[in-house]
């Protein structure tokens, strides 16, 4: 007799590989290949799908400190996390509270057509900012996590491929500047938040005991 766990994948991954509403999104036959083409067996796809504490790729409120001068930090955790097609390729980021970001590097010039640090793919410009201060995965791992945390956000396709496009252009100096001030005991981490709003980051940083001992 098959065990109740065993009929419910059994039941459930027929459904999802032949139509079904997964994490919001139309999953069809034509789908499914994909899927097993990346390692997964129907077992370990519904494993993770079942064992996903969201239905969104993108975790947290994003609430947001600022100081004096344009940097801010998060007052909260947030996540980026692969759906289950993407598992074996990507890994899950959590960015912790207090973390320090300008948001989206973004050249004030191209404020005018749209684009900048404060727009909708902000949460997923603090994703990678931790990545790249980080650096536990390649750039290109990074970049592309850019590119799938804004897809998860609906921006849309030309600001996608704009900001893409520009980090990976333009990413590997701050990249490499990030590393080296890592390598000097930087810390990004906040410890204690900023108590005024005429307080820049700069001062802040250099006061004793504000900033974690984790980079």
């Amino acid at each position: 007799m098959l065990s109740r766990r065993a009929i419910l994948i059994n039941s459930a991954t027929t459904a999802v590989f032949g139509r079904a509403n997964v994490w919001g999104k139309e999953v069809k036959n034509s789908q499914a290949p994909r899927v097993e083409a990346r390692g997964l067996s129907r077992e370990e796809w519904m494993a993770a799908w079942m064992g996903s504490p969201t239905a969104r790729d993108v975790e947290g409120q994003f609430w947001l400190g600022r100081f004096l001068d344009p940097m801010y930090f998060l007052l909260n955790p947030i996540a980026w996390r692969p759906n289950p097609t993407l598992i074996r390729d990507y890994p899950a980021v959590e960015v912790p509270a207090g973390f320090v970001t300008d948001l989206a590097s973004i050249p004030w010039p191209l404020w005018s057509a749209g684009l900048r640090p404060d727009g909708q793919y902000a949460f997923a410009a603090v994703v990678h900012d931790y990545l790249y201060w980080t650096q536990p995965y390649f750039r290109s791992t990074a970049d592309n996590i850019l590119r799938l945390g804004m897809q998860d956000l609906h921006v849309g396709t030309f600001t996608i491929d704009a900001i893409y496009a520009g980090v990976r252009t333009g990413g590997e100096s701050a990249w490499k500047n990030n590393a080296l001030r890592r390598s000097r005991g930087e810390r990004r981490i906040l410890k204690l938040y900023p108590d005024g709003a005429d307080v820049t980051w700069d001062d802040w940083r250099m006061r004793p005991g504000v900033m974690a001992d984790k980079p």
